[in-house]
């Protein structure tokens, strides 16, 4: 995996910010929208109950946007600084 790679590279994002997203989804060889794995969503869902588990402020779908949005924000900056959080080079 390039640490340093971007979408112009032809790295897709699950890649790019650090394999977080590599292991949850299916293989897709025929360029469809990828899907994530369904043992993964049945872990998510074990824990949704009502409506607010799954979209209240504290529910899943919060959890897993800001989950995402943080790690996408983590390795953008860790792309434009050319190293890794809390890596001494920097």
């Amino acid at each position: 995996m390039a640490e340093n790679a971007s979408a112009a590279d032809g790295v897709g994002l699950a890649e790019s910010v650090k394999g977080v997203c590599v292991n949850v989804f299916s293989d897709n060889e025929k360029g469809e929208a990828t899907a994530i794995k369904p043992e993964v969503l049945d872990g998510l869902l074990k824990r949704v109950k009502t409506q607010q588990d799954l979209m209240g402020p504290n529910g899943l779908l919060q959890g897993l946007t800001k989950g995402l949005v943080e790690q996408i924000l983590e390795g953008e900056l860790t792309h434009h600084l050319g190293y890794e959080k809390s890596d001494p080079v920097g």
